[in-house]
């Protein structure tokens, strides 16, 4: 099914923005930078995305003068490549397109949420052994529960880590052993509904806890993991069309959410030799490892 025209491509555009940033939660929580209204970028240039590191410089003495030496700003940067590009596309013919009729609003919201869970699963793909070293847990989803979080939370102070900006990323199995804690559900007494109604908690052990279905076993049995912001850095940026492509297109946009800076790109374009009208919406990224100290992984076995 396509695109119509006007309001529609406004109503599924919409949509799917805000099924897509919806969707991107579990990143959203890593470094991330949304390149926008700047020179535009070509695929496989970079750009720089900002991050607070773990290890600030140490306390000063006053011996007369201030030093400051190694005093640069809290916040460092990294150029990241620009590399990837996944995709949703959408085709009809022109016969079905004057037939048929849809919903817009629904349409996004499919197109938004898929193009996201891929992106996440993409990104998640750095969390190995490898870069982030041994589990902080291991066990299966029946075994967890408050107290392991708080273990987590140990490691994470033990590794000294800040205590704001802690989020814990939990597959929907883990996820749901926690809402079925006796501890956790102690919470519906204090008059928070959130555990009940939505599956989700305010915060456990000093985190944000983030429920994904999108975290990849990663060949290591991965299910979760704790993380500071630092860990994976990412960086979004539309690839503006060439001048010649553009000029073979009917119509190219990128759409914005206010609040995050999130953006999708939507291109169309028809093709008379099949009499079909082709579209896509697209997000152009990429990303690297960060701090290895700033995730721990948690693996089932």
């Amino acid at each position: 099914m396509a695109l119509a025209a006007g309001l529609q491509v406004t109503e599924i555009l919409d949509a799917a923005l805000l099924a897509f940033r919806a969707q991107l939660l579990p990143i959203r929580v890593f470094a991330n930078a949304w390149r926008k209204g700047q020179e535009p970028l070509r695929m496989g240039e970079s750009m720089k995305v900002p991050y607070y590191p773990l290890e600030a410089v140490a306390s000063k003495d006053f011996n007369g003068t201030y030093d400051f030496t190694d005093a640069g700003p809290n916040v460092e940067t990294r150029d990241i490549t620009v590399n990837k590009r996944k995709y949703q596309p959408l085709i009809t013919t022109s016969a079905e397109l004057a037939r048929y009729n849809f919903d817009p609003v629904q349409l996004g919201t499919m197109k938004g949420r898929r193009l996201a869970a891929d992106v996440v699963a993409d990104i998640l793909s750095l969390v190995t052994l490898a870069n982030y070293g041994a589990a902080a847990f291991t066990g299966a989803a029946s075994t967890f529960d408050a107290d392991d979080t708080a273990d987590i939370q140990l490691a994470c102070d033990l590794a000294k880590w800040p205590t704001d900006m802690r989020s814990l990323i939990l597959a929907s199995a883990y996820n749901t052993a926690l809402v079925k804690d006796n501890s956790v559900q102690s919470l519906y007494a204090s008059g928070s509904t959130d555990p009940l109604v939505e599956g989700r908690f305010p915060r456990i052990s000093g985190f944000d806890v983030i429920p994904s279905t999108e975290i990849p076993a990663n060949g290591q049995n991965l299910v979760g993991f704790a993380v500071y912001p630092s860990a994976i850095l990412i960086g979004f940026s539309p690839i503006t069309p060439a001048e010649s492509v553009q000029k073979m297109l009917t119509a190219y946009e990128v759409v914005q959410d206010p609040e995050t800076g999130i953006f999708l790109e939507y291109r169309a374009w028809g093709d008379p030799g099949s009499d079909s009208h082709k579209e896509v919406i697209e997000a152009n990224y990429g990303y690297a490892k960060g701090e290895a100290g700033a995730l721990k992984r948690m693996v089932s076995a």
